[in-house]
């Protein structure tokens, strides 16, 4: 034999007489072929050895023999006639596209097996006596064997009709393409899939870009690591599949992605796979608003992936971005590539992931897959883990679509911390339907005006809901249902996510006295759940409170960033937040998040005083200033717990900024207002601060675009004055003209940078925050209006020390102010409803003949002293 016996083989190629089959077919006329050989040739075809023919004979007479001994069909490209043996190989290795490294030939005459050695030194020659031997030699050993490799024969004898056909074909070569009906098909490799990436690897010499084999420890690794990507491309056509035809692996930062390898099969350059996959990829990270960077290493061999990686636009030109990865490899470089957006080729349909975006559902379902036997969720008594969770919730979602009798758009959800409630979020996202949260705590009649907006398909109430569905409108299909009903197996159809989709509908309090509709998407949520879940450092083992009701958006954080990581949802009944430091011992919370007004309101509810908190790793604050003096107290409770102040409105998909106290006390800034900083804005976002004549400053209104910013109001006409434009000046948002990602939103929140630091300094507008709910102070006051002995009526919010207290001015008859308050509590939620009234025979009006509110405060904080 000669040649080397490093790499294995690819192709064996073989002799007829006295070779393949016993006796010589022109002088015998009958030939045999013994049973180790028939062994042989069908084994090796199942381990993905192709098989081919190189004799001197008649082609006929022999082709026919072949097949009248059920053969034929293992050989691929036979070379029958009376040429050289030499000559046939090279022809059979170089349209096949293998090195002659991994081709082997078997033949009984020493002399040929002495010519071929000769013209083609790296073909591994075999005397005929060795074939009993093959299937123990390692070169015919592959170390795993795949699908692909099994049906590795059936593929390339496709293959050749495909080409067969390209040859004949008149019209243009992009017209064949479109012809073939190709499907280019990228997933991400799973248990099923390491073998078939391995293999990639090591048989893709020509089209690797690094030429580095990654053994199956290695992707296992990679596969458990949340940074990377590994990807394994496949793809079809009217011929039938090709089978996995290239693998990448990338590495996922902020800045920038990594492509650490992409290596494709030579078969399908022809197609343009490597410029498809490349161009899919720099989409991807466009839509990321990432670099890419490839590495790249120089081979004898992969001079085309280099021009694939130039066509696509990488370069040696340098970037920022390169400074935050590793040098490159001993003989390698980093090409890189700002990318564009692409449109989808036109030879081929593309099916694959959003690398940079998972929907909420899949949050929770991959990590299901991969910590399924981890709790996910407590409450009560009860707890579930992922796997137990997911069978639940699908178990729901199937019921969902089995009683509303079709597909479902928006689901609306009755229900608080009960199994209900969280089984029923997860259900309706598997069905990949909009999910809509009523609170069973707000007043029928204004769960009523929401239901009326987004026209629900199906409504599902646990027992606290149950109540209110008589006042509810008529149309949904009504599941009501308690805890010890969501159980079982059966699922729906398969998921199929779709990251533009809506997600969910909240719920903000709006001027005309009609809640307003905000609809998020997931993509829009994406970029929060995988910033907090980072920051914050999710996963198996932590255990997160539960403040916030499913119609707060910060619910979004308890949920998905906690199943999202991994960690464990521990949800309090309304009593347990009253003590929150009681809750947090006893439930052992690693991840506290809430409105800062819930330290006050606990602070004398019967806390342990000298309990000193020792799980608590983070305590995240929203929705309202937090104060020096609450971080004070709340670090004497727990020392070693890191502080965060973070802001956000509901259109801005949760938070986009944070802010984390130092450890030391003495370094804690100091600010005009005595407030905790809330952070700048973060960087994947854009913002202006605009003063009061629209021009840019250190002070002013907060407006804000990009990536996390919502679509407009699910009422269009709510969005006039709440976007603008900035090009040479301010223009506002009329309805004129569609709404564009070149739009900022308004927060209407007001802050300053005081030396490097974000404080916010409140509200722009008629909006403040009560107990971390914002409320559109022309909300409350048309709740007032409506009582029949009340001609006009103003909302004033008063700051008593680090509360917000709304009190209730109104002119008209006198009424009870306990009468009013349950009237009120009866048409908006409590947390709108005036803890004071005040009557007048007339409210101050100022120069402009409106009521003057700066007035009426001032007169309210007067007569509390």
């Amino acid at each position: 034999m000669s040649g080397t016996v490093s790499q294995t083989i690819k192709c064996l190629i073989w002799d007829l007489d006295q070779t393949l089959w016993r006796g010589v077919l022109l002088e015998d006329g009958e030939v045999t072929v013994p049973d180790s050989v028939r062994a042989t040739i069908t084994e090796l075809d199942a381990r993905g050895v192709l098989q081919s023919v190189a004799s001197r004979n008649d082609h006929d007479h022999a082709w026919e023999r072949l097949e009248k001994l059920g053969l034929a069909e293992y050989f691929v490209l036979p070379m029958i006639g009376w040429g050289r043996k030499s000559d046939s190989v090279a022809e059979i290795a170089e349209r096949l596209g293998f090195a002659h490294g991994v081709v082997a030939f078997v033949d009984d005459q020493p002399a040929e097996r002495a010519e071929v050695a000769y013209h083609l030194p790296d073909i591994r020659c075999y005397p005929a006596e060795a074939v009993g031997s093959f299937l123990d030699l390692p070169e015919f050993s592959p170390a795993t064997v795949t699908e692909d490799a099994r049906q590795r024969r059936a593929m390339y004898q496709a293959g050749f009709r495909r080409d067969a056909e390209r040859a004949e074909f008149t019209g243009a070569d992009e017209e064949f393409l479109r012809s073939l009906g190709m499907v280019l098909r990228v997933q991400r490799a799973g248990e099923a899939e390491l073998a078939r990436v391995e293999e990639l690897t090591l048989r893709t010499s020509q089209l690797n870009a690094t030429g580095v084999h990654y053994s199956d420890a290695d992707l296992r690794a990679l596969l458990a690591d949340p940074a990377h990507e590994v990807l394994v491309a496949t793809l079809t056509d009217r011929f039938g599949p090709h089978g996995a035809i290239g693998v990448l692996l990338l590495e996922k930062h902020e800045p920038v992605w990594r492509l650490k390898l992409l290596a494709t099969s030579c078969r399908v350059v022809s197609f343009g796979v490597g410029t498809v996959i490349l161009h899919w990829l720099a989409d991807q990270a466009a839509a990321a608003g990432t670099h890419l960077v490839a590495d790249f290493r120089r081979t004898e061999r992969n001079r085309m992936m280099e021009v694939a990686y130039r066509f696509a636009g990488f370069d040696d030109a340098p970037c920022d971005c390169r400074g935050s990865l590793p040098p490159a490899a001993e003989g390698g470089q980093h090409l890189h590539l700002t990318p564009s957006r692409h449109e989808p080729p036109v030879t081929m349909r593309v099916v694959a992931p959003t690398l940079h975006v998972r929907t909420l559902y899949q949050w929770f379902a991959d990590s299901a897959e991969r910590v399924g036997e981890e709790p996910a969720l407590e409450v009560g008594d009860l707890v579930l883990s992922y796997r137990e969770l997911r069978e639940r919730a699908e178990s729901l979602a199937a019921r969902i679509l089995r009683e509303h009798g079709g597909p479902v758009r928006r689901v609306a959800l009755l229900a608080s911390r009960s199994l209900v409630a969280y089984a029923g979020y997860l259900a309706v996202q598997r069905l990949g339907a909009t999910v809509v949260p009523l609170n069973p705590g707000y007043p029928a009649a204004r769960n009523a005006m929401v239901c009326d907006q987004v026209v629900p398909d199906v409504l599902v109430a646990d027992d606290a809901g149950a109540a209110q569905l008589a006042d509810l409108p008529t149309g949904p299909t009504v599941l009501q249902l308690s805890d010890v009903d969501v159980s079982g197996s059966a699922g729906p159809p398969p998921y199929e996510p779709d990251p533009d989709g809506l997600a969910y509908i909240l719920f903000t309090s709006g001027s005309t006295g009609v809640p307003k509709g905000v609809p998020i998407r997931h993509h829009q949520v994406f970029p929060y759940l995988e910033r907090q879940i980072q920051r914050y450092e999710v996963g198996p083992g932590a255990r997160t409170s539960h403040t916030f009701d499913l119609t707060f958006d910060p619910s979004l954080f308890d949920l998905f960033v906690t199943w999202g990581g991994g960690g464990t949802l521990v949800v309090p009944q309304r009593a347990e937040l009253l003590r929150p430091v009681d809750y947090i011992i006893d439930r052992r919370i690693t991840h506290w998040y809430s409105v800062p007004s819930v330290l006050s309101i606990s602070a004398t509810l019967g806390n342990r005083p000298d309990a000193v908190v020792t799980s608590l790793r983070y305590s995240i604050f929203v929705g309202e200033p937090l104060t020096q003096r609450q971080c004070r107290a709340w670090r004497a409770v727990a020392p070693n717990t890191v502080v965060e102040n973070v802001y956000g409105p509901t259109e801005l998909s949760v938070t986009c900024t944070a802010y984390a106290l130092p450890a030391e006390p003495e370094r804690w800034p100091v600010t005009s207002n005595d407030t905790v900083p809330i952070g700048a804005v973060d960087e994947s976002l854009e913002y202006l601060i605009l003063d009061e004549h629209g021009r840019p400053a250190t002070e002013g209104e907060l407006c804000i675009r990009g990536r996390q910013r919502f679509d407009g109001y699910l009422d269009p006409a709510e969005n006039v004055g709440r976007f603008l434009r900035y090009r040479d000046g301010v223009e506002s948002y009329a309805a004129r003209g569609e709404l564009t990602g070149e739009h900022y939103y308004r927060t209407g929140d007001r802050v300053r940078i005081e030396h490097g630091l974000w404080v916010h300094l409140g509200r722009s507008d008629n909006q403040v925050k009560v107990r971390g709910y914002r409320v559109e102070l022309g909300e409350v006051e048309a709740a007032m209006l409506r009582h029949p002995d009340v001609l006009e009526a103003v909302a004033v919010a008063l700051r008593r020390d680090e509360e917000v207290e709304l009190v209730g001015v109104h002119t008209g008859a006198e009424i009870p102010a306990a009468e009013f308050m349950l009237w009120l509590r009866k048409r908006i939620p409590v947390h709108m409803v005036p803890r004071r009234y005040l009557r007048l025979d007339a409210l101050p009006l100022n120069a402009n003949g409106k009521a003057d509110r700066r007035a009426l405060a001032a007169e309210l904080m007067e007569g509390a002293r």
